[in-house]
């Protein structure tokens, strides 16, 4: 008994040494300029690393570095393979977490496994817009209207695994509708090719479309949020127009590499959520069409493995091969 009774408290000496070991640690952080992996400049993870370094800087006392990296499972990897202290992070997104598993054959890192989720930063939902040419005024209407038209309608949406395409094959799946995806070099394009009436229906961000459907030349039918996007109160979500259980949203979330101590896992997590719940930072990512998304890192991996699941059946659905 006496035995047990020594490996016990042994045992609970050294889990309480190791929790003073690295509360300590995550008071002393960050030690030196903290670097954020972010995707092109100009892009939604870039300009929301870039709306968020600066009040992290300000708060932690040393420069936060955001370096930008043209192909998200390049800097997604380069953060995976570095040291669990901290002052390498990377915001994520869909092409780094969500797709890559269907897209590639041998991918450098596992997007749950080789990271410490921190939190979501923001999700940016798409509109739902057409020409003025189409009779519908709304999304149950259009479904009606291209179900009496098989393969009539043309979808414009960036070339490959862009979230415009992935978002429009999952409406016509869930909608059980034929129509006639036309390529795009990129989002700039779809929108051109939608007011020339290229093409008649496309999901375009927020701060593109709105402008075009301020002016009359499209019109908006749903927005594809869980819930109205504040931005636009008045135009419906998807769900309210009648497509069920459907959220397609453009989101951006901080990772750290897997092991991390805990201990700075919760304080990255704490000082990054304050930061997003300050009414400026709010106002900033609404102005660029997204609202905040503060969780908790187990919520955070939750939802990453269900954006896996969900974009990785709809990939293999209309056969894009991985590489």
């Amino acid at each position: 008994m006496k035995r047990i009774d020594q490996e016990f408290m042994s045992g609970v000496i050294g889990a309480a040494l190791l929790l003073v070991s690295i509360a300590g640690y995550s008071q002393q952080f960050p030690a030196r300029p903290v670097r954020i992996l972010t995707g092109s400049v100009g892009s939604g993870s870039d300009l929301s690393a870039r709306n968020l370094g600066p009040q992290l800087s300000e708060r932690w006392g040393q420069p936060v570095v955001i370096e930008n990296r043209p192909q998200p499972v390049i800097h997604a990897e380069m953060v995976a393979r570095a040291a669990p202290d901290g002052h390498t992070l990377l915001m994520g997104q869909i092409s780094s977490h969500a797709t890559p598993p269907s897209l590639y054959t041998r991918l450098g890192y596992d997007p749950v496994k080789d990271f410490a989720a921190i939190t979501l930063i923001s999700k940016a939902p798409l509109l739902l817009v057409a020409h003025p040419s189409i009779p519908a005024s709304n999304v149950q209407e259009f479904v009606a209207n291209s179900r009496q038209r098989p393969g009539a309608i043309r979808y414009a949406a960036q070339s490959g695994s862009s979230s415009g395409r992935l978002t429009m094959e999952l409406f016509i799946r869930r909608s059980g509708l034929d129509m006639l995806y036309v390529p795009y070099k990129g989002p700039a394009f779809s929108l051109s090719a939608l007011l020339a009436q290229e093409a008649q229906v496309s999901f375009l961000s927020v701060a593109a479309a709105w402008p075009q459907v301020q002016a009359g030349k499209l019109k908006a039918y749903a927005i594809t949020s869980e819930k109205r996007f504040s931005g636009v109160p008045e135009v419906q979500t998807m769900i309210e127009s009648g497509v069920p259980d459907f959220e397609s949203t453009l989101w951006f979330a901080v990772f750290a590499p897997a092991r991390t101590p805990s201990a700075l896992v919760r304080k990255l997590n704490q000082d990054t959520v304050e930061i997003l719940q300050t009414p400026s930072f709010r106002s900033s990512m609404l102005s660029q069409g997204a609202e905040v998304a503060p969780c908790s890192p187990e919520q955070l991996t939750v939802f990453v493995k269900s954006e896996i699941v969900k974009w990785g059946e709809i990939i293999r659905a209309i056969g894009i091969k991985p590489q």
